[in-house]
């Protein structure tokens, strides 16, 4: 169990004002001002709940805020929001909203609610509540306590269910036995939380978890609702622990059986994919606009040994998305003739390794640095740093004025004179032109 050196574990009801200004800095302090200021605008009962309260406790930085308000979520996010350029986002039928400041702290404002589950791993029901029955329909203890922003008693802290002695004993614990039941996403959240925290589940808690995957409970939630906690999980620095927990545990074949690899070999394949996604983002800095998230590297590894057809399918089923789906259609089309032609390494010329590379997806970039190591890389920052951005010197519209009609041919001379353009065989438009009427007219089309 990791120890948290600056934990602080107050009674219920203490002050935790000062924590919150020591502990704060710049744009999350400001963020919470902000929240206490409207609360105490609009007479609402306002608390910092859930993951951040936990953090702040532990010593740790928070990024994002999580308030519940006890009254209308919504009018209150709407109220925050405030001035025009900051973002607020309704979702009606759970009465929750989101607001993004101007500093980028987004903040998650949920009305106080009590939930009911028709049956198991269906959305819940819900409908307002106080502040109590809310904190009771949380997930695990360390996430059930709260921290008064307003109207009154400003830093009072809430811990109705022990949070904070789990904390120092360093255990995560549902509230309720049929927490597992209600929602079977608990138990993705249960892995991530220990890895994160290098905590222990409960003697109970794992109890219960294992019952609830043996019973089949997940396969009752949607496969979206699985791919937020997959993600959340495949953005852990803790990945390797979270992934072999859900393999003692049985998650991973009830998930996926064996359609992708097993957590076991995962270590030195995600090592090396983190160092070729750090290498990929140093080579680009300040070069490209497309983000690659770390998650998604790390999921394209674990279907390495998969045929593609098969891992597109689970990637569809899990609602991957677009950057999973490019990457898998690369590897069943061009990814392996362009790795076979980065290892020819300095014979390649530039025009080969444009043909080679050009189209394919960042993600599979980085893919390619890491199995193709050295030489691949050299390759690929060529490619990345002089070619990918290369303007040709020539376009269809001077084609066109040379006669030539659209069709293949005027593509087929286009593809030829930046060919030339790439090799260095013609260094300037004027050059360009010149051997475009020169395959213009031996075609027989051009003037």
């Amino acid at each position: 169990m990791t120890v948290y050196p600056r934990l602080h574990c107050p009674e219920p009801g203490s002050d935790l004002s000062a924590l919150i200004t020591e502990r704060l800095e710049g744009p999350a302090l400001d963020a919470v001002g902000e929240v206490s200021q409207c609360a105490m605008r609009m007479g609402i009962p306002t608390c910092l709940v859930g993951g951040p309260v936990r953090d702040l406790l532990l010593g740790k930085e928070l990024t994002d805020l999580d308030v519940v308000v006890v009254g209308d979520g919504i009018a209150f996010a709407r109220e925050l929001s405030g001035l025009a350029d900051r973002e607020m986002v309704p979702f009606s039928r759970f009465g929750t909203a989101f607001v993004v400041l101007s500093s980028g702290i987004r903040i998650d404002v949920a009305t106080a609610r009590r939930e009911s589950y028709p049956e198991a791993g269906d959305l819940p029901l819900v409908e307002p509540a106080t502040l109590e029955e809310d904190l009771r329909r949380r997930d695990f203890t360390i996430n059930a306590m709260a921290i008064r922003l307003g109207p009154d008693r400003y830093g009072s802290f809430i811990d109705l269910h022990e949070g904070c002695r789990d904390l120092r004993a360093g255990v995560i614990r549902v509230l309720h036995e049929g927490s597992f039941r209600d929602d079977p996403t608990r138990i993705l959240r249960a892995v991530r939380f220990r890895s994160r925290l290098d905590y222990e589940l409960t003697a109970e808690t794992g109890e219960l978890l294992h019952e609830a995957v043996a019973g089949g409970l997940l396969e009752e939630i949607s496969r979206e609702r699985i791919r937020e906690e997959l993600v959340l999980i495949l953005s852990e620095e803790s990945v390797i622990d979270a992934l072999a927990m859900l393999s003692d545990t049985g998650t991973w074949d009830a998930l996926f059986k064996s359609s992708v690899k097993s957590p076991e070999d995962t270590g030195e394949l995600f090592r090396q994919g983190d160092e070729a996604l750090e290498w990929y983002l140093d080579c680009t800095a300040g070069s490209r606009e497309e983000t690659v998230e770390p998650w998604v590297i790390r999921w394209l590894l674990l279907g390495a040994d998969t045929s593609p057809e098969v891992f597109a399918s689970v990637s569809d089923t899990f609602h991957m998305g677009r950057a999973v789906r490019r990457a898998v259609g690369d590897r069943a089309g061009r990814y392996g003739s362009a790795l076979e032609a980065l290892r020819a390494g300095g014979h390649l010329s530039d025009s080969v390794l444009y043909r080679s590379l050009s189209g394919l997806t960042p993600e599979s970039m980085v893919l390619l640095a890491r199995e193709g190591e050295e030489v691949a890389r050299r390759g690929v920052a060529r490619f990345l740093t002089r070619l990918v951005d290369m303007d040709p010197f020539v376009d269809g519209n001077d084609l066109r004025e040379m006669n030539v009609e659209e069709g293949p041919l005027l593509g087929e001379i286009l593809e030829a004179i930046f060919e030339a353009q790439l090799d260095g065989r013609v260094t300037d438009r004027a050059a360009a032109l010149s051997l475009a009427r020169d395959l213009a007219t031996a075609s027989g089309k051009g003037r």
